[in-house]
């Protein structure tokens, strides 16, 4: 390679990196956004989590089955945001 040949090279190997990069940013913002809306569903899940366990707690005697079907989903969900992560 002459000494003409590789600034022109390096030239050409920025222009294709700030071309990628800009082609990927989208995907990337999008891929953060959505990063940030699991982060917050898996913060409500965890806050209804210990809603519901004091609720269970504190009134033994209302609480049935659908408390424990309502414990099994929130678990489940919290379970499958983790492997995602």
């Amino acid at each position: 390679m002459t000494a003409t040949e590789q600034p022109n090279t390096l030239l050409l190997a920025a222009a294709l990196k700030r071309q990628y990069l800009h082609a990927c940013a989208p995907a990337a913002a999008e891929l953060l956004r959505q990063h940030e809306v699991i982060k917050a569903l898996v913060a409500a899940l965890e806050e209804a989590r210990t809603g519901l366990l004091w609720y269970q707690d504190s009134f033994p005697d209302t609480s049935d089955e659908s408390d424990g079907e309502a414990m099994a989903r929130i678990d489940a969900a919290l379970a499958l945001a983790k492997e995602q992560r």
